[in-house]
């Protein structure tokens, strides 16, 4: 296991713990989150949609079922498990693609089906 994949298990900790200040350090000063369906954030924006993301779903768990590390680049497949703030369940499959570079995470692509999630939550 290659010091990146370390640095991806240590951001699903902290994303599964909601452990904001370790999460922002493992990103880089100059970092671009790609959110599904949300467009580039950058600096403080990239803190505030992780807090919005759980507020949205108090009860969460973003497993990691696969990662692939080559060179600077993580790959993670998820399985994500939670209850929305208005109580239906939901479960989906995402992927993360981490860019880093000198342990610091500079670029996160998030994707997932934001559509059938919408569809999951409107049925509930």
């Amino acid at each position: 296991m290659g010091n990146n994949t370390k640095v991806v298990e240590t951001y699903f900790r902290c994303v599964d713990g909601e452990d904001y200040e370790t999460l922002e350090a493992l990103f880089h000063p100059d970092a671009v989150l790609m959110a599904a369906g949300g467009g580039e954030r950058r600096g403080e924006r990239i803190m505030s949609f992780y807090r919005n993301v759980f507020k949205k779903f108090p009860v969460h768990s973003d497993a990691p079922t696969r990662i692939l590390e080559i060179g600077d680049t993580v790959l993670a497949e998820i399985h994500f498990t939670g209850r929305s703030a208005t109580g239906v369940d939901v479960e989906f499959p995402a992927v993360d693609v981490f860019d880093l570079r000198d342990g610091k995470i500079v670029r996160l692509s998030q994707w997932v089906d934001t559509a059938a999630l919408e569809r999951k939550l409107g049925a509930g």
